[in-house]
C-alpha cells in the first residue's frame, strides 16, 4: 500500500490493491500514541500521512509513504510512474543524508517496482556485505581469554586453577589475537541477521542465509548507537563506510514496538524537511568542490536573552539550514545556471520543503531571512524550494531587496529534484 505526503486512507479503503484492515489501523494507532513524534495523524478510523516519509510495517502489511512535490497532484504521467519517480527521489535524498550511494540502474529500477522501500534497503545492504565478504573481512587485534595448548600472553590464575587442575597440558591465558572478530564485522553480521529476520523476499532470505553460514556461531546481540559512534575509519576500513551507514539505518532507525498484542510495528521514517536540506547541502558541496568556499550546516546564533528567574537566563537562538562562507581570495560563486545570482560574500541558504503557485515567498519566510541577514551581518540570502514536478518554465524567481539601510537581498529559487 502506497500513500503520498498528507494523503489519507480509511479503514476498509483499498489503494493499489491493498486494503487497510481494522487490526492494522489499531496497531498503528496504538504505536503512534506512544511515539514522541507525530509520524502520522490518527483520525476517526483513518490514517493521514504527514511530512514523515518511508515505511511502516505491521506484520505482513506494509504502508509506504512517499514525498510529492508535483505542480498537479493528479499528473497525467499515471500513478505507477509517479510512484516509481518518487521512490527513486526519496532513495536519492536518503542516500545523500546518510552518506551512501544509490546506484540507478535497470536492476535498481526493477527492484523499485517490485519491492517496498524497506526491501530495497535490505537488498542494498546485502549487496554491500556480499562485496566485503568476497574481498575478505578486515582483521584487527583483540584481547581474548581462553584455554590454550601452549603458554601465550598473561596467565589468568583463578581460571587456570578452576579449569586445568587435572589438565596440566593446557593453560588459561589472556592474550592478543589477530582475527575478524571486530566491531565492523560484528555490525555487518548483525545487519545480515536482521535482514533474515525482517525480509519478506524468499530469494533475499536464502541469499543472506548463505552469506551467514560461516558466522552462525557469532553472538547475534543487538547493536547500539554507541558501537557505530566508536567506529574510526582508516585506510583498511574505509571500504566499510557505506555498509555501516546502511547497517545503521536498518539496525537503529527501525522502530520496533512489541508492547501490545501480537502485531509488530516497524517504522523506517524520515522527515522530508531534513531530507530536502540534506539533498541541497549535498548538491551545494558538489558545486563548491575545488573552490575556496566552505559550507556550514545548522550554524547557531543567539538572538535574544532575558527572562531571568533567579540566576537562570533564557537564551533564544536561530539556526539557518546552511551558511556559505567565502575563502580568503573572495572569489565569486555561481551555484546553478547562468541567470542565478553570483554570490560574493557570506550567504545564508534556507531550504523549504513546500510547493507554491506563486514566485513570491510568504511573509513568514521573508521575515525569517531578514533576521538571518541582520544577525549574521550579511547582505544576501537564498530561499530554496523544490521545483514542482511538471513545472517547466522557471527555476530562478529573481531577487528582492529588504527595505532597510543595508538594502540586503533575498533571492528565491526552485531547485530540480533528484531523478
Amino acid at each position: 500500500m502506497i500513500l503520498f505526503e498528507h494523503e489519507r486512507i480509511r479503514v476498509g479503503q483499498t489503494i493499489d490493491g491493498h486494503t487497510l484492515s481494522s487490526s492494522t489501523f489499531d496497531a498503528i494507532a496504538a504505536w503512534q500514541e506512544r511515539c514522541k513524534e507525530r509520524y502520522v495523524e490518527i483520525g476517526h478510523r483513518s490514517i493521514r500521512a504527514t511530512q514523515w516519509v518511508g515505511v511502516i510495517q505491521v506484520g505482513a502489511d506494509v504502508i509506504e509513504i512517499l514525498p510529492k512535490a508535483d505542480a498537479n497532484r493528479d499528473t497525467d504521467t499515471g500513478r505507477d510512474k509517479s510512484i516509481q519517480y518518487w521512490k527513486f527521489a526519496l532513495l536519492q535524498m536518503v542516500a545523500a543524508m546518510r552518506g551512501f550511494r544509490f546506484r540507478h540502474s535497470e536492476r535498481a529500477s526493477l527492484q523499485l517496482q517490485k519491492h517496498s522501500l524497506l526491501e530495497v534497503f535490505h537488498w542494498m545492504f546485502v549487496e554491500e556485505a556480499e562485496a566485503l565478504l568476497r574481498e575478505g573481512l578486515v582483521k584487527a587485534y583483540r584481547k581474548v581469554q581462553r584455554n590454550r595448548p601452549a603458554w601465550r600472553g598473561r596467565l589468568v590464575v583463578s581460571e587456570d586453577i578452576k579449569r586445568n587442575l587435572v589438565h596440566r597440558e593446557r593453560v588459561y591465558t589472556d592474550a592478543m589475537e589477530y582475527d575478524i572478530h571486530n566491531p565492523w564485522n560484528r555490525i555487518l553480521v548483525a545487519g545480515l541477521f536482521k535482514v533474515v529476520q525482517r525480509t519478506s523476499s524468499h530469494l533475499l532470505k536464502a541469499k543472506t542465509r548463505g552469506l551467514l553460514l560461516p558466522y552462525l556461531d557469532w553472538n547475534n546481540r543487538s547493536v547500539g548507537a554507541g558501537e557505530f559512534d566508536r567506529l574510526h575509519y582508516d585506510r583498511r576500513t574505509d571500504r566499510y563506510r557505506e555498509a555501516m551507514e546502511l547497517a545503521r539505518l536498518l539496525l537503529l532507525d527501525q522502530n520496533p514496538d512489541l508492547q501490545r498484542g501480537s502485531s509488530e510495528v516497524f517504522s523506517l521514517l524520515f522527515d522530508m524537511n531534513k531530507l530536502w536540506e540534506a539533498w541541497v547541502a549535498h548538491e551545494v558541496r558538489k558545486k563548491i568542490k575545488g573552490t575556496t568556499w566552505t559550507l556550514k550546516t545548522q550554524s547557531v546564533k543567539a538572538f535574544w536573552e532575558g527572562g531571568k528567574t533567579g540566576s537562570e537566563t533564557s537564551t533564544k537562538t536561530i539556526k539557518p539550514d546552511l551558511l556559505l562562507i567565502p575563502g580568503p581570495e573572495s572569489e565569486e560563486l555561481r551555484l546553478w545556471q547562468d541567470d542565478f545570482p553570483a554570490l560574493k560574500g557570506r550567504t545564508v541558504l534556507d531550504t523549504k520543503w513546500k510547493t507554491s503557485d506563486s514566485y513570491i515567498p510568504g511573509d513568514a519566510d521573508l521575515k525569517q531571512m531578514y533576521v538571518y541577514n541582520k544577525l549574521y551581518g550579511i547582505h544576501q540570502a537564498l530561499l530554496l524550494y523544490p521545483k514542482p514536478r511538471g513545472c517547466r518554465d522557471v527555476q530562478v524567481a529573481g531577487q528582492g531587496a529588504f527595505q532597510d539601510q543595508e538594502r540586503s537581498r533575498c533571492a528565491v529559487a526552485f531547485l530540480d529534484l533528484p531523478g
